[in-house]
């Protein structure tokens, strides 16, 4: 693989986390965490009131600092988890800051109940890149697991298109 290939993500909980890793180990990939300044609550009613609001009216949130310059790369998995069915605030302010055209884009997302508009919103989002795959990851309890190893297999899948 003569590409650069970066894994861009946030995580809340944990689970994109877990999913990222796995697609960077695999892809031999650098991995970028996006961290808010301020993150939402991580427990009770709040964390899905306020983190739902903030995606449904598709806020941008200011992001701490990181080394990685995403134009160095020529393939980018970009990851997000589900919150009211769409992309969260670190991303989008992500995507605003960097445009990604001409990149090789594969979108992922981790989710409870259903992915919703969320890898509609990146592939708009990224709208100026080529859009090699997108892929959903239920990370439920008890399949979480399996949902890692779907997500080797997935990046293993793309090796020939990185």
């Amino acid at each position: 693989m003569d590409n650069k290939v970066l894994v861009v993500y946030y995580s809340l909980e944990g689970n994109t986390k877990l999913i990222a890793e796995a697609i960077a180990k695999e892809s031999a990939a650098e991995i970028l965490r996006l961290k808010p300044v301020k993150e939402i609550p991580s427990r009770g009613f709040f964390k899905y009131f306020i983190g739902g609001m903030k995606a449904m009216f598709k806020v941008k949130c200011a992001l701490q600092s990181y080394a990685v310059d995403p134009s160095q790369y020529d393939t980018i998995f970009i990851g997000t988890p589900v919150w009211a069915s769409r992309t969260v605030p670190a991303l989008r302010t992500f995507l605003a800051r960097h445009k990604l055209n001409g990149k090789k884009i594969a979108a992922f997302c981790t989710y409870m109940g259903n992915e919703g508009k969320s890898l509609k919103n990146i592939l708009k989002l990224t709208q100026n890149s080529t859009h090699i795959s997108k892929k959903g990851f239920k990370m439920l309890p008890d399949i979480k697991s399996q949902s890692i190893e779907h997500a080797v297999k997935w990046a293993s899948s793309l090796k020939d298109e990185l």
